[in-house]
């Protein structure tokens, strides 16, 4: 009886809830991401980049004839070492020889039309001389004459007041007149004198400057012979093919006999093709090569050719040598990346006296990368969506995506160039908040 009413009383309040009002449902809450702020950092950044090179001799130089004529003698063979200025091979070229010859007797021709124009020279500088004096004395003989005149003038009146005071006979004063009349003669011939003096002193200094001029022509005559004879003097000593530096012969194309002219156009030969045929087709006499040092070429990706220049520390393992381990710097990089490759061409130089290493080796080259002084953030700020780089940066209390141009990292930390904002690349300025932390949960926009 007890159960009975206890079920009854349970149904009815089972009833009377279900007739009531369902409760409303709880709002969902909204979890913010817990990330970590980190601001852009100035640091230097430090990466070493390993890349397999090969070497080359430091200088290699493909030997042509200069001239044309035949090989009468060869020297050297490869694998010889060879001497600065050693010849290497002799042509016999006896049109060369003859020219030269006949230059050289020009140049002494020249030397003694030189010598007798000068001569002729000084003939007109006496002749000029002589004519000089010749006027001096035309003109003293004129002063005289003119002197005598007057003295006869005046004892030509003496001699004639005389006669008009019947003191002495007039016969005298007739002879007077003609003493008279002769000085007076005699003053005119001077005069004409002095003008042919003259005359001939001008004649003569024209033959002085005419012999002047012909030894200004015979001396240029001369340098113009001189010249040749240099020229030819140059084309003999090509007919001896002659070691540019000290080195070894690595390719020998000449034989005994051989009929060799010069090639026009480029004669350069790519070091891979070790100098059998110029970019004409034109077979070099030799190749030479130094041993004395080489390079190494190494070819850096275009993300760390930025960080690669001159003096930049580096070290080269050769395991051809004896796994050979040098340290070195970087000497020099062509500054354009290769268009094909995308990477930048460094170059390293290193001694090789005792020739242990061989041009066409392989050599694994490692180039320490510094960049000092640079923004940065941790290299697990950064995300990669499609082909851009970006991170979160926190403004206003939300994730807001920023691109950025990174740089080099050293496994941590990361270079950051610039960033773009309102469609533009900007540099960092430092007040940029970088987000870390699950970046997979983070949307732009999104309140952190």
């Amino acid at each position: 009886m007890l159960v009975t009413c206890r079920l009854t009383l349970l149904c009815l309040v089972l009833s009377t809830v279900g007739c009531s009002d369902s409760p409303k449902a709880a709002p969902k809450a909204v979890l913010r991401p817990q990330v970590r702020i980190v601001p852009v950092e100035k640091r230097t950044i430090i990466r070493m980049t390993s890349q397999p090179g090969f070497i080359e001799a430091y200088e290699q130089t493909s030997l042509f004839a200069n001239v044309q004529g035949f090989v009468d003698e060869w020297k050297v063979d490869i694998g010889e070492q060879i001497r600065k200025d050693q010849m290497l091979a002799h042509l016999f070229a006896p049109d060369v020889v003859a020219q030269y010859e006949e230059k050289q007797a020009e140049i002494r021709l020249r030397d003694d039309e030189i010598n007798v124009a000068q001569q002729a020279v000084q003939v007109a500088e006496e002749n000029w001389n002589a004519a000089n004096a010749q006027v001096e004395e035309a003109k003293a003989n004129l002063g005289k004459y003119e002197a005598d005149v007057e003295l006869r003038k005046v004892d030509y009146k003496r001699i004639s007041e005389l006669v008009a005071s019947k003191s002495i006979e007039v016969a005298l004063q007739d002879e007077s007149h003609k003493r008279l009349e002769t000085s007076e003669a005699a003053y005119r011939a001077g005069k004409v004198s002095v003008t042919i003096a003259r005359v001939n002193r001008t004649a003569r200094k024209a033959d002085l400057d005419k012999a002047r001029v012909v030894v200004i022509a015979a001396r240029a005559r001369a340098e113009v012979a001189r010249a040749e004879g240099k020229r030819y003097a140059a084309l003999v000593e090509f007919t001896s093919i002659k070691a540019p530096y000290d080195g070894v012969v690595i390719v020998r194309n000449v034989n005994t006999g051989d009929f060799v002219q010069p090639q026009g156009g480029d004669q350069s030969v790519p070091r891979s093709n070790q100098g059998m045929m110029s970019s004409t087709g034109a077979v070099p006499l030799y190749v030479v090569a130094r041993t004395d040092k080489v390079r190494i070429f190494l070819d850096v990706p275009e993300m760390e050719a930025v960080g690669i220049g001159p003096g930049n520390p580096a070290s080269v393992s050769i395991d051809a040598a004896n796994n050979m381990q040098i340290a070195t710097t970087v000497a020099r990089t062509s500054w354009a990346l290769q268009v094909k490759s995308r990477t930048l061409r460094a170059e390293v130089d290193i001694l090789n006296p005792s020739g242990q290493i061989l041009p066409g080796m392989y050599a694994l080259g490692t180039v320490e990368l510094k960049r000092a002084g640079v923004w940065t953030v941790p290299l697990e700020a950064l995300v990669e969506i499609g082909n851009q780089t970006s991170c979160y940066e926190k403004r206003d209390g939300k994730a807001m995506l920023l691109p950025v141009q990174r740089g080099i990292d050293d496994g941590q930390w990361v270079e950051v160039l610039k960033k773009r904002v309102n469609g533009k690349w900007v540099h960092f300025d430092g007040s940029e908040q970088i987000i870390l932390g699950d970046l997979s949960e983070l949307s732009s926009g999104q309140r952190v």
